[in-house]
């Protein structure tokens, strides 16, 4: 990958790529709502003539809703704005329960498919994400520590470039506090890495990764 492009697709995932928002580890019942929001900040270091690293921020928000007992739905919105950068981002999700245990472990696995656009020097870029995680929930009462290990693929676009395919894998830890009835506070951290390969001025210039640090804090309620 030259290093011009390289440098647009890691503007491109600074700028729209957000893993929070997801939830507990345990699917809604059936008719129940969860509306959420959170601020987000980020951090993405590339592998290009040596590391550099981009920080940024995002705000998100997100809806989930109970259509089984075992299934949730939702979608979430994420945005960061800046003079020379600006990107957002629509994913769907849908939640599977595998085991549920309200006084011990809860496992879940969710499938989201994501549309990313970012525009950088004018330029519009787009990316397709499709991930899969598996989540984990430790119940601590009302409480819930959630563990997310994630796969996913990415194909990035612009007019006049060559399509782009690139897999990343991410860990995450988040905890889900029922401070009300209806009412939740989530901190979340998660890092992410890609094997994206910058190419050097010889083979042996080489570089490969693309590293993320994201931070988030988030409300949500519940009715």
């Amino acid at each position: 990958m030259t290093r011009a492009l390289a440098v647009a697709l890691v503007m491109l995932a600074a700028g729209c790529f957000s893993g929070a928002g997801l939830g507990r580890a345990t699917t809604l019942p059936v008719g129940q709502t969860r509306v959420g929001g959170w601020v987000e900040a980020s951090a993405l270091t590339a592998q290009l003539a040596g590391p550099i690293t981009l920080p940024w921020a995002l705000v998100g928000v997100g809806v989930q809703h109970g259509v089984h007992p075992r299934v949730e739905v939702g979608g979430r919105f994420t945005g960061g704005w800046l003079p020379w950068l600006d990107g957002m981002s629509l994913t769907g999700d849908v939640k599977v329960q595998l085991r549920r245990r309200p006084d011990g472990l809860d496992v879940a696995v969710a499938q989201s498919v994501g549309w990313h656009v970012a525009r950088y020097g004018g330029a519009p870029w787009h990316a397709l994400d499709v991930l899969t995680a598996l989540m984990l929930g430790w119940n601590l009462g009302r409480h819930q520590l959630v563990g997310t290990v994630r796969g996913g693929y990415q194909l990035f676009g612009a007019r006049g470039q060559e399509r782009v395919h690139v897999g990343h894998v991410d860990l995450s830890l988040g905890f889900v506090g029922r401070v009300s009835t209806h009412w939740e506070i989530i901190p979340e951290v998660m890092v992410s890495w890609s094997p994206t390969r910058f190419n050097g001025e010889s083979q042996g210039d080489d570089r490969v990764g693309t590293g993320m640090l994201q931070l988030a804090l988030g409300v949500a309620r519940v009715w």
